[in-house]
């Protein structure tokens, strides 16, 4: 009997190679309960962070991302057919062919936006009366830092914001963590926040987490 398959998203800069490489331990704890399906974005950049020197320019390039800049909100742009970019994953997940149930989907840094919208998109239909062919059980975002990728059903959506906490500061060898939270839409390089807290042994980060989703930046216009 097939395995119940977990779709997987590689971060910006990456491949699905190198996702796989870097799934290496966890398929081996679970190759007798998931397979795992590694899946490529559709335009080519430069290497992303921490992928150099090991993966390297001969055996891995080009290196991929699921955007084609950073002002893309739903990927598209890759071809004229006038779908999205979660509308292409749906159809990237449906080409893979036969096998085991979708279950879940997986995606690390940029590839977590992917997966986030694939959910968003699943429950936005659900609500609209429509069935999706595929219905996943869960997400797993690893490194998560952007709001879902934008589909024809979330597209309009009021704003909503992010919250990514417990990132570990590597500028800074003291110990402390990074708390950063932006608004939908907005420019993360220009209007992304932050505030350094001590680690997830203390309670400072949650006080911080707190004072941060009551304050004015995470309060929608007429709510």
């Amino acid at each position: 009997m097939p395995l119940p398959r977990i779709a997987c998203f590689h971060g910006g800069g990456s491949t699905a190679p190198i996702f796989k490489v870097q799934c290496g331990r966890l398929q081996g704890e679970l190759k007798n309960d998931f397979e795992f399906v590694f899946f490529e974005g559709p335009f080519d950049c430069g290497a992303g962070p921490g992928v150099l020197p090991f993966f390297n320019e001969k055996t891995y390039a080009p290196y991929k991302s699921w955007f084609k800049s950073r002002e893309s909100l739903d990927g598209s742009g890759y071809e004229e057919t006038g779908k999205d970019g979660v509308e292409r994953v749906w159809q990237l997940i449906r080409d893979a062919g036969p096998g085991g149930e979708w279950v879940g989907a997986m995606g690390f840094s940029q590839g977590s936006r992917i997966v986030g919208g694939l959910l968003l998109d699943q429950q936005l239909r659900a609500q609209a009366g429509f069935r999706n062919d595929i219905e996943l059980k869960f997400g797993i975002l690893c490194m998560g830092s952007g709001p879902p990728m934008v589909s024809e059903m979330s597209r309009g959506l009021p704003p909503f914001f992010c919250l990514c906490f417990l990132c570990e500061n590597i500028e800074a060898d003291d110990g402390r963590y990074a708390l950063f939270w932006w608004r939908s839409g907005s420019d993360y390089d220009s209007d992304v926040s932050s505030s350094r807290v001590t680690g997830p042994e203390s309670g400072e980060w949650q006080d911080t987490a707190v004072d941060v989703l009551r304050s004015e930046d995470f309060q929608v216009d007429g709510d």
